[in-house]
């Protein structure tokens, strides 16, 4: 419903010609009530205490404006909506219009610009509708002045197509927001401009005509029409008019004379900022200095509501209420000058009676007497303050204040007789008798009472009465003697205070003692048993019958029982409680079979047949002490009340039990990572998920009920899918807080539940993206380097395969050639012509000799050139086959020794064939062949030295720099052996050593040095 601070206007027609005005006084009188005010400032959150605008979209967020800019409200949380770089002498939001058909809110700032917030993408712009738009209405004067209207905002609410537009008049430089109300059956419509009075609109002709009021134009600020056919105009100043529609009568109200009647005479200025018809018909108006003002048609009158000093529960503010609004759940808010004040006029969860005059400490004993027997009067007694009555409205209409001795003012309890007559039970014994016509008639101190205090009293079904005293004592009055009896004192019931009484339908009076439940016959005036809960005393508070021979009984801290009148048996009742140690004071069956109780600070409610426990937490502030009375008390018009220690405690059960039944709406309001927050709603408005870069793992995520009343939040469940294995309850501050969640998909779901099973959720969708170490294609790229490390690693090894096969090869080529080399022809020639030589000197010893070993030693070559290694004493034996034979050709010029350890003769060792007879060879064609004296000699010795095998060839012959000399060339033979060595080795490091020997300066010969691996 359109509810601004300067234009509300619905007008259904105004006839031609003014009316006079009819001079009257404004009536006014204070508004007999309680409401119980929540109230909100900067302490809360507000941005500022000046609270301008109010208003509410379609999901239930209040939209708030104030003198530094806008905010949103979730009943928890403030979330601030300011257009970045917005001057500060235009942060002023004095009017909100909530676009629900367009996802926006529209707000108008202290300019008079127009500007839209969008919810979604939290951002501001300013409205600027084209000129030439085909929505534009365009309207002439008399004097043919243009004016074009724009619509802007149609208000959901209103019958008519009432809402904001931008005026554009001509000549002007700029457009004006102004309201817009239709008179569809009288063909008119009604125009207010901002800061330009109203027009009235003829829609068939398309002109504009002055109002036909007596009142002028400029000095009204706003108008307003209320669904009664009532027009009220609000001018700059303390006058303020009501025009009948149907009757055409003008009547001026002044609130000067509602200041006066307020007591507040003088006090300049005042003003009316805004009005409110709520939808139960009432009319509500906002002022300055003069509170808040309710309209009573009937009587033609104003009630007035003021702020109370030092009432933390009543109407705040300090000059002015400033907006007054009414949201989806009937509550009222009033924006003031102190921030925002809530009220619940139609459905107040719990009113409070408070004993603020009684003497301290302070403390109220309250009970409630059945209406045909009281008058419908409330009978309230005070430790110290003597005994109030007041009617049904909670209007004081009667003080009893006893002038005596103090402790006839301390009262514990009542009770009516039969007569009428209220017995009022005090402490030292003092019980004050008070006639049905509310007068005085006696005051008594019965001796039987021993000044004892009176702390509780019931009927016993017969006119006897029964009185529980401090000491454990239960004195009963005789009706029929009109004496009082004496308790009968038993050891085994000493010291238990008695504090509530319930007579069954048998005569048994059960009594709530300060040790447990005890059984009195109030025949014999004693008690006939004691029966504790849980084995050892236990203080019972109150009692009520349940189902035939079952009595409900609370108690303190031991929570409430099933008692059995015939087993005389308890049985926990085991309500849904949080604490492991809770208390029942007051207890109470409803016709439906559940069962009311209230603990320290709450009225409670449990449903045997289904386990449904629930419980309503008066509003914060609201009562000053725990509940202690042990009895609900039902008014006529179906209110239950209770006491606590200050105050008395009144409530609907129905409407509680509304607010039970009815699962709360619940909405996700607010996210935020690492405690920064992130603007999401509109990936909740598409369902779509929340996506978070890696790392950004640690979340809040925000949640309400979007409730206002403040009597109880809603109680919520949530879970993290993949992280909470159940439902968690969520605490008052509407959080859920996750720490480093490993990257992945999750779900977060969270729900209320009433207490028939109906659920309302929300859900969300939060995607954590992996570090790049732990993504597809970082395992992608892995795998590929990977793929190409052992591709590498294969060619690698291929290549390597290769080339031990190309060094196989070589190492065959070597051989060949080293075999060739050392089987060279001119070897073999030699060798034929040597023999030959002596077969022709007929010396055919010499020659079958030489022939022999030639033909050993070409057999053994051939053998071996084949094999890679052969026995070592193979390869000794063709190796002496080729000094024998070289000896044979030199004439035995030189001799040759050979050494060879014994170990080796008995190893298996293998080496590669010939391997050392190049530097053999060498030794002997280059060396000692050199030599001109004949006197040669070669020592070759084999040993084994750690892992090794070692030739030592060493020879006496001429030197390797004067064999260079004579023969002039290299001996490729000596370097194939030694590349054949590095290959049996597979060494880097050089296995042969060739040393020169020198004597006295001069060469002396050559020694060589190979060394083998053992195989």
């Amino acid at each position: 419903m359109f509810r601004s601070l300067f234009f509300l206007v619905f007008l259904q027609g105004l006839m031609a010609g003014g009316q006079p005005i009819e001079a009257q006084s404004t009536r006014a009188a204070p508004f007999h009530g309680s409401f119980v005010s929540r109230n909100i400032d900067v302490v809360n959150g507000l941005m500022s205490n000046n609270v301008l605008s109010i208003a509410q979209d379609r999901k239930g967020f209040v939209w708030i404006g104030t003198d530094k800019g806008m905010q949103r409200y979730d009943g928890l949380r403030f979330v601030a909506c300011n257009a970045p770089g917005t001057a500060p002498n235009s942060l002023d939001v004095p009017a909100i219009y909530p676009d629900d058909a367009q996802g926006r809110i529209l707000y108008r700032r202290a300019d008079d610009s127009l500007w839209r917030w969008d919810p979604l993408r939290h951002t501001a712009a300013p409205v600027a509708e084209p000129p030439g738009s085909p929505k534009d209405q365009v309207y002439t004067d008399a004097q043919g002045k243009r004016l074009t209207i724009r619509p802007v905002w149609k208000d959901g609410d209103a019958p008519q197509k009432n809402g904001l537009v931008l005026v554009h008049e001509g000549g002007g430089d700029r457009d004006k927001p102004g309201t817009y109300l239709a008179d569809s059956a009288r063909g008119q419509a009604w125009l207010q401009i901002r800061g330009g009075g109203f027009l009235l609109l003829d829609e068939t002709r398309r002109t504009t005509v002055a109002a036909p009021l007596p009142v002028d134009p400029g000095t009204i600020h706003s108008i307003f029409a209320d669904r009664n056919d009532n027009l009220w105009l609000i001018s700059w100043s303390k006058e303020f008019y009501r025009y009948e529609l149907k009757t055409r009568k003008l009547h001026a109200y002044s609130l000067a004379d509602i200041l006066t009647q307020e007591g507040n005479a003088g006090t300049l200025p005042v003003w009316i900022s805004a009005m409110l018809h709520d939808n139960h018909g009432v009319l509500w108006m906002a002022t300055g200095q003069a509170g808040l003002l309710r309209y009573d048609q009937a009587s033609d009158s104003f009630l007035y509501i003021l702020r109370q000093t030092g009432n933390n529960l009543g109407l705040q503010y300090t000059d002015q209420v400033n907006t007054i609004f009414q949201d989806k759940e009937e509550n009222i808010w009033l924006g003031t000058d102190k921030g925002i004040s809530i009220i619940h006029p139609y459905r107040q969860y719990f009113s409070v009676l408070s004993n603020q005059e009684a003497a301290e400490p302070s403390k109220v004993v309250s009970d409630i007497i059945p209406v045909k027997l009281i008058k419908d009067q409330l009978w309230v007694g005070s430790w110290g303050g003597g005994i109030k009555v007041y009617d049904t409205a909670w209007r004081l209409r009667k003080r009893y204040f006893f002038p005596g001795l103090y402790d006839e003012n301390m009262v514990w309890c009542f009770l009516e007789r039969e007569d009428g007559a209220v017995w009022a039970g005090c402490q030292t014994g003092v019980i004050h008798v008070i006639d049905a016509n509310g007068k005085l008639v006696r005051t008594m101190r019965p001796p039987e009472l021993e000044h004892h205090t009176v702390k509780c009293m019931t009927d016993d079904g017969r006119g006897n009465i029964l009185l529980g005293l401090q000491n454990g004592w239960i004195v009963v009055y005789d009706k029929a003697t009109g004496r009082f009896l004496r308790h009968v004192p038993d050891s085994a019931y000493r010291r238990m205070p008695v504090e509530h009484l319930y007579v069954a339908k048998d005569g048994i009076c059960w009594t709530s003692t300060s040790r447990g439940l005890a059984a009195f016959d109030a025949n014999a005036r004693r008690y006939t048993g004691l029966y504790r809960p849980a084995g050892a005393d236990v203080r019972c508070w109150g009692v009520c019958p349940y189902r035939d021979s079952l009595l409900i009984v609370g108690t303190e801290n031991a929570g409430m029982y099933y008692f059995n009148v015939q087993s005389k048996r308890f049985s926990r009742i085991h309500v849904n409680n949080e604490q492991p140690y809770w208390s029942a004071h007051a207890v109470k069956v409803d016709s439906s079979g559940r069962i009311w109780f209230t603990d320290d600070h709450a009225v409670c409610c449990y449903d045997p047949q289904t386990g449904n426990f629930f419980a309503s937490h008066p509003e914060r502030g609201l009562l000053n002490s725990s509940f202690q009375g042990q009895e609900f008390l039902a008014a006529p018009d179906g209110k239950w009340m209770t006491s606590t220690g200050t105050e008395v405690v009144a409530f609907y059960e129905q409407n509680l039990l509304a607010r039970w039944q009815a699962a709360p709406k619940v909405a996700i309001t607010g996210f935020r990572v690492f405690s920064h927050p992130l603007f999401i709603d509109s990936l909740l408005q598409e369902g779509q998920p929340v996506r978070l870069a890696a790392g950004q793992n640690f979340l809040d995520i925000e949640f309400s009920g979007l409730q206002y009343a403040g009597i109880e939040q809603a109680k919520f469940l949530y879970k993290l899918d993949g992280v909470d294995p159940g439902w968690v309850t969520g605490g008052s501050q509407g959080v859920a807080s996750y720490t480093d969640l490993a990257p992945g998909k999750y779900t977060f779901r969270v729900r209320t539940e009433s207490s028939s099973g109906e659920q309302q959720m929300a859900v969300m969708r939060v995607y954590i993206a992996a570090p790049f170490w732990a993504t597809w294609w970082f395992d992608a790229l892995v795998l590929g380097v990977a793929a190409v490390v052992v591709f590498l690693l294969l060619r690698w090894r291929e290549n390597g395969l290769r080339n031990k096969e190309r060094l196989k090869q070589q190492v065959a080529e070597t051989e060949m050639m080293a075999l060739r080399a050392q089987m060279n022809p001119h070897f073999i020639f030699n060798c034929i012509n040597s023999i030959d030589a002596l077969i022709q000197s007929n010396d055919k010893y010499h020659a079958t000799v030489y022939l022999n070993k030639f033909a050993r030693l070409i057999r053994n070559v051939l053998e071996t050139s084949k094999q890679k290694t052969i026995p070592l004493m193979r390869d000794i034996e063709t190796l002496q086959l080729y000094i024998d034979l070289e000896q044979f050709r030199d004439e035995n010029r030189f001799v040759c020794e050979m050494i060879l350890d014994e170990e080796l003769v008995e190893e298996d060792c293998r080496v590669p064939p010939l391997i050392i007879q190049p530097y053999v060879e060498n030794a002997i064609v280059h060396g000692l062949r050199s030599r001109e004296d004949g006197q040669g000699r070669l020592i070759i010795r084999v040993m084994k030295e750690d892992e090794h095998l070692v030739y030592l060839i060493e020879d006496n012959g001429v030197g390797r720099t004067a064999a260079l000399k004579k023969n002039g060339h290299r001996s490729f033979g000596m370097e194939m052996s030694r590349e054949r060595v590095n290959l049996f080795n597979g060494e880097e490091y050089f296995p042969v050593v060739i040393t020169d020997l020198f004597e006295y300066g001069k060469a002396a010969g050559t020694r060589v040095q190979v060394s083998l691996k053992i195989n």
